[in-house]
């Protein structure tokens, strides 16, 4: 048990989307069973300098924990905070990196970055080439709902949770970006062809192994560039994702919660558009869910929030499957995994209610599951270990 002197401060930023709140809630409490204390920081409070340096003047701190990078630039006199005060800053991207280049800086002695994708960590080895260590750490997730109901209780048979953009729009937007790169437009439908039906290689890995055929190398494109590429293929496949997906499901009443549906042409009555709420409401409704699909977006190396908190709130979960969560999950016992091939969700959908009993049974066996090896509280150990292994002069937490 670590000593209880210890304490992690988590820093977040007032524009961080609800659901990062909740995880740093989340996690904070995976750190206080762990014997830490811990507290979280807003930066972009009138008081947050003063909280900061009370915080470290009063208290024994083990590291600091970055949501995607929230903090990792703090400097006293144009030195890094971290460096000036010898306490870890750990960075843990909870999303693809490409989104959050920009505010890493390259020199610090005390930094250490975790991603939720093996892929993203790969990623990370080209485009931020630091000596800094890094390890894979997965989403979690907790149960937060005021007692979980029981199945048969439940309300919706199944919903969905996501945005939507059209896909013309960001059509648009990905060739304008490519216009001065006429050699790029060769392929970039190719692309976006290989990646759409793909649970084994991520978009980025794709692009780049086109751009290696083609002849070019990433380094060879400002940043920036490659940075907003790969934002616009990631948006287009994970948009069509949801459209193809979705669209395959008529037979079947589905409640989908999201902002932009209005810009979807529904192909069935049984498409209930509920407009976007808050992650708290998020869980509520999966509280009262029996079934939940999720779509991934580019994980192809590890697992999504929604998967976890679905399961921990006492819905069966049916996904897309990688390999990550195919070593981890059985099919018809822990979730429901469905081919991206046309019609898959449809047919599964189909055949998972005609067993009530089963489907129960699958999600009870994936709470289980989720509760002994997926909770924030699981991340926060291995968090813990992974800084304690890159900071020797750290207690240990036994």
């Amino acid at each position: 048990m670590a000593h209880t002197e210890e304490k992690i401060i988590l820093l977040k930023a007032s524009s961080t989307y609800d659901v990062l709140s909740i995880f740093l809630e989340d996690l904070l409490k995976g750190f206080e069973s762990l014997g830490f204390s811990a507290s979280v920081i807003d930066l972009s409070a009138p008081n947050a300098s003063q909280t900061l340096s009370q915080e470290i003047q009063e208290n024994q701190v083990k590291c600091f924990i970055a949501i995607n990078c929230v903090g990792f630039g703090l400097s006293i006199r144009e030195k890094l905070l971290y460096d000036t005060i010898n306490i870890p800053l750990v960075a843990y991207f909870v999303d693809h990196p490409i989104h959050h280049l920009h505010g890493i800086p390259t020199t610090s002695q005390h930094s250490m970055m975790l991603f939720c994708d093996q892929t993203h960590l790969e990623f990370s080895k080209t485009f931020i080439p630091t000596p800094y260590p890094r390890e894979m750490v997965p989403h979690g997730g907790a149960t937060r709902v005021e007692g979980v109901k029981p199945f048969e209780d439940r309300e919706i048979e199944l919903a969905f949770f996501g945005s939507y953009r059209p896909l013309q729009e960001i059509e648009d937007q990905l060739l304008a970006h490519i216009k001065d790169y006429p050699g790029l437009s060769d392929f970039i439908s190719s692309v976006l062809g290989q990646a759409a039906l793909n649970n084994q290689q991520g978009v980025t890995e794709i692009l780049f192994e086109n751009l290696h055929v083609a002849g070019y190398t990433p380094q060879e494109f400002p940043v920036p560039f490659i940075q907003t590429l790969l934002r616009n293929l990631d948006f287009y496949v994970r948009n069509w994702r949801r459209q193809t997906i979705l669209s395959s499901i008529q037979d079947f009443p589905i409640h989908i919660y999201g902002k932009g549906w209005e810009n979807f042409e529904s192909p069935s009555e049984n498409h209930q558009f509920k407009g976007p709420i808050d992650f708290p409401n998020v869980l509520d409704v999966m509280n009262n869910t029996q079934v939940v699909l999720n779509i991934l977006p580019d994980f192809v190396a590890g697992g999504h929030e929604r998967i976890f908190y679905t399961m921990l709130q006492g819905a069966a979960c049916l996904t897309d499957s990688n390999p990550w969560l195919e070593d981890r999950f059985k099919d018809y016992e822990t979730l429901f995994f469905y081919p991206l091939a046309e019609h898959g969700v449809s047919e599964k959908v189909q055949q998972i209610f005609q067993d009530p009993g089963k489907l129960a049974s699958v999600a009870h066996q994936g709470k289980l599951l989720a509760e002994a090896e997926h909770t924030w509280a699981c991340r926060a150990k291995q968090i813990a270990t992974f800084v304690e292994m890159h900071s020797p002069l750290q207690p240990s937490i036994g």
